[in-house]
């Protein structure tokens, strides 16, 4: 029984015409951030006081969205959802067997999850990522990044033009927060 809405499957209401955006290709790139740039960010991040600190996933979803959603030029009152892909595994009680990649969704980062590691029998993989679809657009991917797995690699699809501007506003660090 469900006690609660799941409000990640609402069709939110567009007031941002961006009707043409959607007629646009689906662009989907990667953005990988070391860790001194997790450092940075989230110096910057907790800069003007409202936080003591946060961690590298919080910076980077605070980054994510205010960049993403300057690039697709939304009305300020335009509702939104970003969805982001997790690893609860160990959040079930019973837990969940170590090596389960079935459906188990909460929400925390798939940092930890070694999807560049695991082999389904056919070797290891070289590229894991988003597959598209039609709701790709709201989904974005933290995936631990580099043979030390301390950087972190954010997958990102937007329209084509939406993904020009998103991709100059990630890589301009004056930009960044807060």
């Amino acid at each position: 029984m469900i006690n609660f809405p799941h409000h990640e499957f609402d069709k939110i209401e567009e007031i941002s015409n961006t009707i043409n955006l959607e007629k646009e290709d689906l662009i989907h790139k990667s953005f990988i951030f070391d860790p001194e740039q997790l450092k940075q960010l989230k110096v910057k991040t907790i800069e003007n006081g409202d936080l003591a600190k946060c961690s590298s996933f919080e910076a980077l979803v605070a980054l994510t969205w205010k960049m993403r959603t300057r690039a697709l030029s939304l009305h300020p009152n335009q509702r939104m959802k970003l969805l982001f892909p997790v690893d609860g595994r160990s959040r079930f009680d019973p837990p969940i067997p170590h090596g389960y990649f079935g459906n188990c969704v909460v929400f925390i980062s798939w940092c930890k999850l070694a999807f560049d590691t695991t082999d389904f029998g056919w070797g290891v993989p070289h590229v894991s990522g988003l597959a598209s679809s039609a709701e790709s657009k709201e989904i974005i991917m933290f995936l631990a990044h580099g043979s030390d797995r301390k950087s972190i690699n954010v997958l990102v699809g937007l329209p084509a033009s939406a993904m020009k501007i998103f991709e100059e506003l990630m890589t301009d660090v004056e930009l960044w927060l807060p």
